[in-house]
């Protein structure tokens, strides 16, 4: 098992990354014309906290066992899964999919950064507005 400090790294990198998507999501929800179904803003920010703890601890578990994308791979299907069932209701899956994915597209702009290869964040970070961007435009013109 790692170290302490470890599972505390991981846990900050898991909230930053999964409330970056949250946020993200919610504002490309926005600009799609659309409403994302969502509780009060307490309670979205403690499932947010408990489930960066749940990936955080996933990740210190497995860690010694698998690679980054094993890692990353466990994080955000758990995190699909906490937030289709917390918002089961009122989501139809692609939400808990799309914010897998704004959160897997974060993942690897903040490793691309910290591994000090900032051109290929700032590109898959440009790629990504793009994307949206694209989205966004076919949406509305349906």
């Amino acid at each position: 098992m790692l170290r302490p400090t470890t599972f505390l790294v991981f846990w900050a990198l898991t909230f930053v990354t999964l409330g970056a998507a949250f946020l993200a999501l919610k504002i490309f929800y926005r600009l799609a014309g659309s409403e994302l179904d969502l509780h009060t803003g307490r309670r979205e920010f403690i499932y947010v906290v408990a489930t960066s703890l749940g990936q955080a601890i996933a990740a210190w578990f497995c860690a010694p066992f698998m690679g980054l994308l094993g890692l990353m791979s466990i994080a955000l299907v758990m995190a699909a899964i906490v937030y289709w069932v917390l918002h089961f209701p009122d989501w139809g899956g692609f939400e808990a999919m799309g914010l897998a994915i704004f959160e897997w597209i974060l993942w690897l702009f903040i490793s691309t950064m910290m591994s000090g290869d900032f051109g290929r964040a700032f590109f898959i970070l440009v790629l990504f507005i793009v994307g949206l961007a694209v989205i966004i435009g076919f949406g509305r013109s349906l």
